[in-house]
């Protein structure tokens, strides 16, 4: 009996050591993008457009967006970095850009060269999923204005064609360039007129 009462403590006694050596595991923190924007809203073919997020946690910790998050560089990187997209008539993507502190907790800035090939009109950015890194990977999904929780934020901007100065002053015609050689010709043809007017008058 004494042999029974002595087993069972024992076996208690290790399944409470257990427990206590047993660590709870952290919640791990997702991140998302609250708000998103572009700083330039016309873009010339070729230029430059500068792109503003915040990213943070999703626990109510830093007004209005939640805890603001510090990126970290990826393995091998030197620098924290980001991947993004424009969407307009085609996608154009941007892998690994350096993405730096603005200064503003959970705020960061990036900076899109437009090829000078873009396509015109208007375009979106957006954050690519799984693209920033803080010990773990985030958003969750591709995020431009749309997808964030910001009412006023805006990530579009127009693209505009860049142009020759010559080939640009013939858009302020009507009809443009081949106006412009219709009248260059009649205008010919109007002082040739003229001049064989003049001359038969002369001769009469």
């Amino acid at each position: 009996m004494r042999i029974g009462r002595f087993a069972g403590a024992s076996i208690l006694a290790l399944l409470v050591i257990a427990c206590l050596q047993v660590q709870p595991v952290a919640a791990q923190k997702r991140f998302y993008v609250c708000y998103i924007n572009t700083v330039q809203k016309e873009v010339l073919q070729g230029k430059t457009v500068t792109v503003i997020f915040g990213v943070f946690y999703t626990s109510p910790y830093y007004a209005p967006c939640g805890e603001p998050v510090v990126l970290k560089p990826k393995t091998g990187q030197s620098f924290p970095t980001g991947s993004f997209k424009v969407v307009g008539s085609s996608p154009i993507l941007y892998t690994d850009l350096v993405v730096t502190p603005t200064g503003k907790p959970g705020e960061y800035r990036t900076e899109l060269n437009w090829p000078t090939d873009a396509p015109v009109g208007k375009e979106v950015v957006f954050v690519i999923e799984s693209s920033l890194y803080d010990g773990s990977v985030g958003p969750q999904v591709d995020s431009s204005h749309v997808e964030t929780p910001d009412p006023i934020d805006d990530s579009t901007f127009l693209s505009v064609r860049l142009v020759h100065p010559i080939v640009g002053f013939f858009d302020f015609i009507p009809g443009g360039l081949p106006t412009f050689l219709a009248l260059i010709i009649f205008l010919i043809l109007l002082a040739v007129l003229l001049v064989l007017l003049a001359r038969r008058r002369r001769k009469t």
